[in-house]
């Protein structure tokens, strides 16, 4: 497939107007003639600092949120290796997180067929 800026697909016919999803709400609207209609975004947004918590925590609901618990599946398929990890979570913390992410990232490139990451890591203090 192609990809196309919206002025693009605008000039090629392939839109009828460039809208965002508020415009997008308002035709289907009109086009269903209701005037009178609530909108609701299920589930509710997460603020910018709960969402970003809750995914370097682990506590999020994507397969690609990061936690220490994860580093427990990753050492599973070796299992000499779990003395070590243990001992570097318990002297240099947060390299030992830095690690469990390496090898979660490692781990998302083998199972998965396209991935997009950042090539940069960050880091809360």
């Amino acid at each position: 497939g192609r990809i196309y800026t919206g002025r693009q697909a605008l000039d090629l016919g392939l839109v009828d107007e460039i809208g965002g999803l508020h415009e997008a709400v308002k035709y289907a609207a009109a086009r269903a003639s209701l005037d009178d209609y609530d909108v609701r975004i299920i589930p509710e947004p997460k603020d910018f600092i709960t969402e970003m918590m809750q995914r370097y925590s682990g506590e999020g609901d994507r397969p690609t949120d990061i936690s220490m618990a994860d580093g427990a599946t990753v050492l599973a398929a070796h299992p000499t290796l779990a003395p070590l990890f243990d001992l570097l979570r318990r002297t240099e913390p947060q390299r030992a997180r830095a690690l469990y992410q390496a090898l979660q990232r490692i781990e998302l490139i083998r199972a998965e067929t396209v991935i997009t990451m950042m090539p940069f890591d960050v880091v809360f203090r």
